[in-house]
């Protein structure tokens, strides 16, 4: 039994029926951003040369802004998948929510999930301890088997006999070490903060505070 095969409605132009049928099918060749794109309801679904899409054409785009396969080389290979955010720039990069590259580096938008060896590289947000002057900014850049903690007391100073302790956004298996410390502070750490001895003084500290373990 031969299968028989119903082709939607087609038609090529900018000019789209107010309410077109389920399933019509329309394309742009020649346009500034060519699309091509199915009906369902009032809405086109489809792929265009660049997002946004065209108005009233709900598309996924080439691979420098949207979602799509291969693209040229860059840096850090030759992209082989990628998805952008809705805060990409006019050609996606530095904006990207996940891209996969040939030498199999992954990126997100603040990170570097695998640099092709099982390293894993992240940018987060730093987070501000305050004192009774100044701050303390901290991030916990690398939670994976091997934990980094990273801290910068600019002009900190606590004036008062209560301690200060920041808890890490993942805790260590074992007791970890404090590698650097150029603050002039009383420090400690177990698996699951770090704590800030009060030093009950107006005088102010400034380093880095660096803390390594697994």
């Amino acid at each position: 039994m031969a299968l028989k095969i119903n082709n939607p409605p087609f038609a090529a132009g900018t000019t789209l029926p107010s309410a077109p049928p389920h399933g019509f099918f329309a394309y742009q060749p020649n346009a500034s951003n060519p699309w091509f794109g199915i009906a369902s309801g009032s809405n086109f679904y489809g792929m265009s040369g660049a997002t946004p899409g065209p108005p009233g054409i709900a598309t996924v785009g080439g691979y420098y802004a949207g979602m799509g396969i291969g693209g040229l080389t860059t840096n850090d290979g030759q992209p082989i998948f990628g998805v952008l955010n809705s805060s990409q720039s006019a050609n996606g990069l530095g904006h990207t929510a996940l891209t996969i590259y040939d030498n199999n580096l992954m990126e997100t938008f603040n990170n570097v999930v695998d640099d092709g060896s099982g390293n894993r590289k992240t940018n987060p947000a730093l987070t501000s301890l305050a004192g009774t002057a100044g701050t303390i900014q901290w991030a916990q850049p690398e939670q994976g088997t091997r934990k980094v903690f990273i801290a910068y007391a600019d002009a900190y100073a606590e004036d008062n006999t209560t301690n200060q302790t920041i808890t890490f956004p993942t805790p260590y298996t074992y007791t970890p070490v404090i590698t650097t410390d150029t603050t002039g502070l009383t420090l400690a750490v177990s698996t699951t903060e770090l704590t800030i001895t009060a030093p009950d003084t107006t005088t102010t500290y400034t380093g880095v505070i660096e803390v390594v373990g697994i």
